[in-house]
């Protein structure tokens, strides 16, 4: 195997003393065919090491394209052919020389678990180098979603070709990574899009797309993007769908796409820098790959295959998150992502398709519980005031809460009962009431709106978590701001001046003017919006992407809408739920794009959740992570009374058929899996709540029972679950809780051991990955002693409040 040049390969592009090289190098003589594919394996090393960068050795007049794998096991699938010609995943695929391609086997040594993509490289691409603490996890034996082998496939184009004379080879292909000792801070990934498909000959353009959406907890940040087709592609594009028609993953998937990222695939295959953009992929997004072909060269259908004179369309978008997950698609009508390698994964492939028993859950405070703070070094709590409402940025880590301070009293004297205008104080709120609040340490990292607001009510994030969006009941208006440095950009509505909805004299409706007393908005990703205009219009305002307003939802029964009070929308990104309050029903809206007119949005009534029997649904939130099968609406109910007959409860809608987002109807009512769960606690929890955020989260707790200890020892329990945020709108002078309270939606500890529950459960070892530990403790040190300097430089000075108790 020429081990000397490999030697002197290595010492050549090993440039940084720290890393590791580990080579993944293939003789060129040794192949004699064109359309040879060449596969060679290594076993990562034996410690958690973190990839830095990805060095190709090769050249395009010799390689066609090199794809390299990552699996679990140090070992490589015993069924995967060393060499082969033509083809890929079976025996019948056709090769370039018009005979039967061989069939390459599995990948990884586990047959049942598809490999992952960590690199893919063409056209002469040029080396890729990791951002800053952001690298792929390999070595560290048994550590969780960490790959213990690579697999590099090698196509060659012609093992004889002319090979530039720059490009010192040493008559080697292949691909050097680059690793340090250690895991990194934050776990990189590969979203994988791929479909087959025929192209006819003689068209100047062709359109190959693969839709799938993305159903795993975390929020990923996107880093490179590589496209690859062969001669016939002309770009390709990767979109963020909006709106849509038919039943997700049974119907070719029908909306609008707002551009993310586009590249020509006759450039240098290489994958491109991109975090300048600040992509981040959300639970919920429902993402599509478009290839353009052109075909006017050909007089035969060109088919979808590996041999350089078939076609392909693939987008590879590297990411990186906390938990790291490998995810391919190959749907075109947006089903889930395929799960290769990840959370998803981890420990509950076997439970993949099933939910747990309502019953077996229960809900109940976090622990520890949130605690709100100024800034990480105050030992005191910060008291908000009554939250108007509260949003949880997509992957969970930090909430929004918009509060109403020590000034507001929202009775009988708040509005006039002609004129619906304001008339409580005459000055705006003189503290910041939009707050940004870090869910693991309780600090406020983020707050403006000072002097701005009257009566706070609705808060939401748009799709990129760039903006704000707010409604104001005393201003009569929506409001969007600029996350990060709070700069209002858009005001809709007219300032103080509440806009009533009557008919004019050709019995039109002229929305447009305003709203009186909105309670909620939501945005789609092309910058649609809806509106919940909620106390005295008593509609859902619909506005376009340049906002414009287009009209209102219609209802067909004759009980129109009655304080419609919270929006969501599902998972899929099809639907808006409206909390229909004082009718005691959730009513759900399909989201239709008009495709022939322009992309125009509107809402068409699909059906309705009749929630009387558990009280008035007051908050409303769509949870879009599928990985433990508890994706849907969650409706928090009040019965609006006081002291110990108050009760609140939580309601979760989940569809019945655990594989389609979408609900089945009769007789108008849609048919969800409902199971309802009492807040608990006394008064203290059950009265005035206001609004809810929840999403798939997870509550980790010690114990020493023995069923719960590896072979290396270990005391933590993780329940995987859902964790909801509760706003309450209370008199802070009469309790000593929280406005803002955290719980948490799982299966108890006691009975986390049960075979149906083990779902949700997850065993941590605490031995299983010394390194990776060590280096998060060193992380959160260094982290925290970058936040005493910029908390305290940032936040003193911000004015503690109370609020007064009102349920509005």
């Amino acid at each position: 195997d020429d081990d000397d040049d490999d030697d002197d390969l290595l010492r050549q592009h090993h440039r940084n003393v720290r890393d590791t090289a580990l080579s993944l190098l293939v003789n060129d003589r040794d192949v004699t065919e064109t359309d040879s594919y060449v596969y060679t394996t290594l076993a990562m090393p034996e410690t958690a090491h973190s990839v830095t960068s990805f060095e190709p050795v090769a050249d395009m007049a010799v390689v066609h394209h090199m794809l390299l794998f990552g699996c679990r096991e140090r070992e490589a699938s015993k069924t995967l052919k060393k060499v082969r010609v033509g083809g890929m995943f079976s025996s019948s695929s056709s090769s370039t020389n018009g005979g039967e391609g061989e069939p390459r086997g599995a990948v990884c040594a586990n047959e049942d678990e598809q490999e992952a993509v960590l690199f893919a490289w063409g056209k002469n691409a040029a080396p890729l180098h990791m951002p800053q603490n952001v690298g792929f996890r390999i070595g560290g034996g048994e550590a969780k979603n960490t790959f213990n082998s690579l697999v590099l496939e090698v196509h060659y184009l012609d093992p004889n070709g002319a090979v530039d004379s720059s490009n010192n080879r040493n008559g080697k292909s292949g691909v050097i990574v680059h690793a340090r000792k250690g895991f990194p801070i934050s776990s990189a990934a590969t979203l994988v899009w791929a479909t087959g498909f025929h192209l006819p000959p003689g068209k100047e353009e062709v359109k190959v797309e693969a839709t799938c959406v993305y159903d795993q907890p975390r929020a990923l940040k996107a880093f490179g993007f590589r496209v690859h087709t062969h001669e016939l592609g002309r770009r390709v594009t990767l979109e963020r769908m909006v709106g849509g028609a038919g039943r997700t993953g049974n119907l070719e998937r029908r909306g609008k796409g707002v551009l993310l990222l586009e590249r020509d695939p006759q450039l240098p295959q290489e994958f491109e820098q991109i975090a300048e953009k600040k992509l981040i992929i959300a639970p919920g997004d429902v993402l599509r790959t478009t290839c353009y072909f052109n075909t006017m060269s050909r007089t035969a259908v060109t088919k979808a295959g590996w041999g350089h004179t078939n076609e392909m369309c693939n987008l590879y978008l590297m990411v990186h998150s906390d938990e790291p997950a490998s995810l391919s698609c190959m749907s075109k009508g947006g089903a889930p992502f395929d799960i290769s390698i990840g959370t998803g994964s981890s420990g509950t492939q076997s439970f993949i398709g099933t939910r747990p028993f309502a019953t077996d859950l229960k809900i109940s405070k976090s622990n520890p519980p949130l605690t709100v703070k100024m800034n990480v070094r105050d030992k005191e709590t910060f008291r908000i005031g009554q939250v108007g409402g509260v949003v949880v940025e997509p992957g969970g880590e930090f909430a929004w809460v918009f509060h109403r301070g020590p000034k507001v009293v929202w009775d009988e004297y708040s509005f006039d009962v002609e004129t619906n205008e304001y008339v409580g104080s005459k000055t705006p709120i003189d503290v910041e009431t939009i707050l940004r609040i870090h869910l693991v340490t309780g600090a406020i990292d983020r707050k403006f709106g000072k002097d701005k607001h009257f009566m706070p009510h609705g808060i939401s994030l748009s799709p990129d978590a760039k903006e704000v969006w707010v409604t104001d009941c005393g201003l009569h208006q929506v409001i969007t701001y600029d996350a990060v440095t709070g700069k209002m950009l858009n005001e809709f509505g007219t300032a103080m001046q509440p806009f009533r909805k009557m008919p004019n004299s050709e019995g039109q409706h002229h929305g447009a003017q305003g709203f009186c007393k909105p309670t909620a908005v939501e945005i789609l990703a092309d910058g649609s919006f809806f509106v919940a205009d909620g106390y005295c219009n008593h509609r859902v305002a619909i506005y376009n992407d340049k906002h414009v307003y287009v009209g209102d939802t219609i209802v067909r029964d004759e009980m129109q809408l009655n304080v419609p009070h919270a929006l969501a929308i599902s998972m899929d990104g099809t639907e808006l739920a409206v909390a229909d309050r004082e009718n005691y029903r959730v009513m759900l809206f399909d989201i239709v794009v008009d495709a022939e007119g322009g992309g125009e949005v509107s809402l068409k009534e699909r059906a309705k959740i009749d929630v009387r029997e558990y009280g008035l649904p007051y908050g409303l939130s769509a949870v879009k992570a599928n990985d433990k099968q508890l994706a849907g609406y969650y409706i928090m109910t009040w019965n609006r009374k006081i002291n110990e007959q108050s009760t609140v409860k939580i309601l979760s809608a989940w569809p019945m058929d655990l594989g389609n987002p979408r609900e089945d109807i009769v007789d108008d009512n849609a048919i969800f899996d409902i199971a309802s769960f009492d807040i608990e606690g006394g008064a203290e929890y059950t009265q005035y709540p206001h609004g809810i955020s929840a999403w798939s989260g997870a509550e980790t707790t010690k114990t020493s029972r023995s069923q719960y200890y590896g072979k290396n020892g270990g005391s933590l329990l993780r329940r995987n679950g859902i964790d909801i945020l509760i706003g309450y709108t209370r008199d802070l002078i009469d309790t000593s809780e929280s406005n803002l309270i955290e719980w948490f939606l799982g299966v108890a500890v006691d009975d986390a051991e049960s075979t149906e529950n083990r779902a949700l459960v997850d065993f941590v070892n605490v031995s299983e990955s010394n390194d990776a530990y060590a280096t998060d403790l060193a992380f959160i040190a260094v982290l925290m002693l970058f936040s005493f300097f910029i908390f305290h430089a940032t936040l003193a000075g911000f004015n503690r409040v109370v609020s007064v108790d009102k349920s509005n």
